[in-house]
């Protein structure tokens, strides 16, 4: 096979192939169908919104409008580093501490999810993913309760942090099998496709007429031929 392969060398492998590619795609199709049916459980989301600050509350509230950039350009970096202590320990036990539900610090560490509305604002998203509708609401309530009194403190720095969305109703999320198996049969198909393009690169026999003049730059004078059903009998 030559390491240079045109649209009609990529067809003639396809044909080939076929049977292989078109078995990998079905078999990644219902794999993907079948885990999201089967093995994916539908969860619940419940999110609110928090304002951090560099300054202290009363200064931000008065003076929101015409606070200046570089106020804002470290609220956002302590935004940033909020997220990264809303999961330590001590701050993951008040909030079990606050929640009515029975979860763990390790349950809630896992469900938790803290994210910047955009990149460089100081306004976080918490969201609090569970299997319970619940369980989902009274853990980001619980988070929005203590967060803004116990960050600061951790932290150790000058700022403050006000809820401006409090924790919505719980989301119903189902998963999509017919998306999932779409994305179970595009991954099939492509790499049983690297997995043939692979093997016919590697495979260096000369099948054709075409593949000798090629390699060897000399015209073929003949060919024999395999004549099948043909037999020697001996007198």
């Amino acid at each position: 096979m030559s390491d240079k392969l045109n649209l009609v060398d990529l067809l003639h492998i396809a044909y080939r192939w076929m049977v292989l590619l078109i078995a990998t795609t079905v078999l990644g199709g219902c794999f993907g169908f079948v885990y999201s049916y089967y093995f994916i459980k539908p969860t619940y989301t419940s999110s609110g919104n928090m304002y951090v600050s560099s300054v202290e509350a009363e200064y931000k509230k008065s003076e929101l409008d015409n606070m200046p950039l570089s106020v804002l350009t470290a609220s956002a970096q302590l935004a940033v580093d909020y997220i990264e202590i809303i999961e330590y320990k001590s701050v993951l036990e008040d909030v079990v501490a606050a929640c009515d539900t029975d979860v763990t610090a390790a349950q809630v560490a896992q469900m938790l999810k803290a994210t910047q509305v955009e990149v460089g604002s100081p306004l976080l998203q918490i969201s609090v993913t569970a299997d319970d509708p619940y369980v989902a609401y009274d853990v980001a309530t619980a988070v929005l309760k203590i967060t803004p009194v116990k960050l600061p403190r951790v932290a150790e720095v000058p700022g403050s942090i006000i809820v401006v969305e409090e924790a919505s109703e719980a989301v119903y999320y189902k998963p999509n099998p017919l998306l999932h198996g779409f994305v179970g049969a595009v991954l099939g198909f492509i790499l049983s496709a690297l997995l043939v393009l692979f093997i016919e690169l590697m495979d260096n026999r000369l099948k054709q007429t075409d593949n000798i003049s090629a390699k060897y730059n000399m015209p073929v004078i003949g060919v024999v031929p395999t004549i099948r059903g043909v037999r020697s009998s001996k007198e």
